[in-house]
């Protein structure tokens, strides 16, 4: 599993990734992060590898606001998500070497979802019953199906997401938010994929009896 950060700024540069890693890394680290080359991202997480802070700098610029925002929305606390943020990179610096063929993305992404998923489980926020008998549900996204769709504003959003069960808004926002499969959520979580299926699709469910009373009480116009 692989998307690209929730940022657009950043402009697309082909040529020797060599030569262009050597010329970002005297550039002011924000505005490096913004480069957009697949090989130029290998070659940091080498130097990374091989304690060059300048290189980590660069991909924690590149990475640091997708990982917030996913964090943010999963733990529904600014506070935790701040700390479990910056967790996230101590932990990244510290194991690099362990950096696999996914690439530092998705690696990254596993690392701070494991730990708002271990503070949730500490928190008694999470807890997951087995739902052996309900298939898989198809992946599914908030702009694709639904009410939900229509909750333009993140904040209403949001608010309807805290109302229903834990164990179905971690999934959904694992998938929607995240960008993991229901199979990769089922790895994360450690349950059946049936059991994410279910889950999802029961806090779909949820989501557009919330959305129908939210409009029905005029908070949708």
């Amino acid at each position: 599993m692989s998307k690209p950060p929730d940022d657009d700024s950043y402009s697309l540069i082909i040529g020797d990734p060599n030569m262009i890693t050597n010329l970002i890394l005297k550039q002011d680290p924000k505005i490096a992060a913004t480069v957009q080359n697949p090989a130029v991202e290998k070659n940091l997480v080498k130097y990374a590898k091989l304690g060059n802070e300048a290189a980590f700098e660069i991909l924690y610029w590149r990475y640091h606001k997708p990982i917030w925002n996913r964090l943010v929305r999963l733990v529904a606390s600014r506070q935790v998500a701040e700390d479990l943020h910056q967790e996230t990179f101590i932990r990244a610096w510290s194991n690099l070497q362990h950096v696999n063929d996914d690439g530092f993305g998705p690696w990254l992404y596993r690392i701070s979802a494991n730990l708002a998923l271990d503070y949730l489980r500490r928190s008694k926020k999470l807890m997951f019953l087995s739902f052996p008998n309900v298939e898989p549900e198809r992946d599914e996204r908030f702009t694709t199906s639904g009410p939900e769709k229509y909750a333009c504003e993140l904040d209403l959003l949001q608010q309807e997401l805290s109302q229903i069960a834990p164990q179905a808004r971690t999934c959904i926002i694992l998938q929607d938010v995240w960008g993991y499969s229901q199979r990769e959520i089922a790895v994360l979580l450690k349950v059946s994929v049936s059991c994410v299926g279910a889950y999802i699709h029961r806090g779909r469910e949820q989501l557009r009896q919330i959305h129908c009373l939210n409009i029905e009480g005029g908070k949708v116009q």
